[in-house]
């Protein structure tokens, strides 16, 4: 529960993409305290996204002249945003 914190979340059982504090989260841990159930949540995530691009007919940069912002990290890497369009088979 450790997400769902309500000292540290407001309305900690809604999905709020957009909440102040999103970056608080305890995600999987590392070391000896990483969960053991971040594997399977991994592959459960690689195999909705498969699924749900394998369902449509393309996917593209909103727009052609979007930089992504790189943004490093020790724990997460990646980029804050990456606007897409997606089209429907």
């Amino acid at each position: 529960s450790g997400n769902r914190d309500p000292a540290i979340f407001d309305h900690p059982d809604r999905l709020d993409l957009a909440r102040n504090n999103l970056r608080q989260h305890l995600s999987f841990g590392t070391g000896p305290h990483v969960c053991i159930g971040a594997n399977l949540a991994r592959a459960v995530a690689r195999i909705a996204l498969s699924t749900f691009l394998g369902r449509l007919k393309t996917h593209e940069l909103a727009d052609p002249d979007f930089q992504p912002d790189y943004e490093p990290s020790y724990v997460m890497h990646g980029f804050p945003s990456m606007p897409l369009r997606l089209v429907r088979g």
